[in-house]
């Protein structure tokens, strides 16, 4: 509610969302655009742990950033930009560079449209990809994907 309330008195040009939480319907209305960091390749990989689930599938060519405007949904909005992996790195620098490049294209993008400069956007086709739900990232999928990062770790290969 008081969220709501100082929305209402300042009326943003422009909400930034950096997070893991579903904005809610009342918000949605309350800035004149809202973008968020998605840390997974959308429309591949939307919801919780998106880049953990496309490692766990096998689709590393899946794993990546989107920046998107938010709507009701989860990660559905039209794409900004995506900023896809390097995967000669292994993982630890892989995720270090991509969250970094995420940063800081998000920020650039951002300052843009603050400025009022227009910037592409595109409609997902979320018959493409799968809502994750933190829900499902249970002790054994953890378990799964740790044990799959520690071996890309030690044999720089990821199977």
């Amino acid at each position: 509610k008081e969220v709501l309330e100082i929305l209402e008195r300042i009326k943003p040009k422009l909400l930034v969302v950096w997070g893991n939480t579903i904005i809610k319907p009342e918000i949605l209305s309350m800035a004149d655009k809202i973008i968020n960091l998605h840390m997974g390749l959308c429309p591949y990989y939307r919801g919780s742990v998106a880049n953990q689930y496309a490692l766990i599938n096998n689709e590393l060519e899946k794993i990546g950033a989107t920046i998107h405007y938010v709507e009701e949904g989860t990660d559905t909005g039209d794409i900004i930009s995506t900023i896809t992996a390097n995967l000669s790195k292994v993982p630890k620098d892989l995720f270090l560079e991509l969250n970094n490049k995420a940063r800081d294209t998000y920020l650039g993008i951002a300052e843009k449209i603050f400025r009022g400069e227009n910037v592409s956007r595109k409609t997902q086709d979320l018959s493409a990809g799968k809502n994750y739900m933190l829900k499902d990232w249970t002790p054994s999928v953890r378990y799964k994907l740790s044990k799959k990062i520690l071996k890309w770790e030690k044999t720089k290969i990821l199977s």
